[in-house]
């Protein structure tokens, strides 16, 4: 296992404990945001997302767009939601399709993606899920969208929570 894998399970593992949150459990990331103390808002522009805090991290917030599907909206938040965590200061996200020119894809970058997978999908928890399920991971791509969203247990938390538009802690 490599450096930014061991620090963002780390901070995972650092997040479910604070928040009294199981190893194996999905997670809600916006009810996680505002367990923490970021405030999330939900704007109609044209990027992915953007982390933000004044001096010294007070009043973090993460800006997510609502022009994205919601299964983006909730991997960019926990995206932003790692810049915060990992104190990389002010942070935007554009829209980009794949690895723009001159790659933008940094140790950051990848450190806050790999804690957003870890933090809505821990390794152990779908691998679980899946044997409980009697699911086989080699047909998981046959698997519909809604089916997927029931597994994590967003349909009833997240999707009722994004109906009221913008979304303000």
């Amino acid at each position: 296992m490599n450096a930014n894998y061991l620090a963002a399970a780390k901070k995972t593992e650092h997040v479910r404990i604070k928040l009294s949150l199981r190893s194996l459990q999905p997670v809600n990331v916006f009810d996680v945001c505002e367990e923490l103390g970021v405030r999330v808002r939900f704007l109609d522009v044209s990027m992915e997302g953007m982390y933000f805090s004044q001096a010294g991290g007070k009043n973090p917030a993460i800006i997510i767009s609502s022009q994205r599907p919601l299964p983006r909206r909730v991997y960019t938040c926990a995206h932003e939601l790692g810049h915060h965590l990992f104190g990389h200061g002010t942070k935007v996200d554009p829209l980009e399709e794949g690895l723009p020119d001159g790659g933008t894809y940094n140790e950051e970058e990848r450190l806050v993606d790999t804690f957003a997978g870890l933090l809505l999908m821990p390794i152990a928890g779908v691998q679980a899920e899946f044997k409980r399920r009697g699911w086989e991971v080699k047909t998981a791509s046959q698997m519909s969208t809604s089916s997927f969203r029931l597994f994590l247990g967003w349909i009833s938390n997240t999707d009722n929570k994004l109906q009221g538009q913008p979304f303000d802690h």
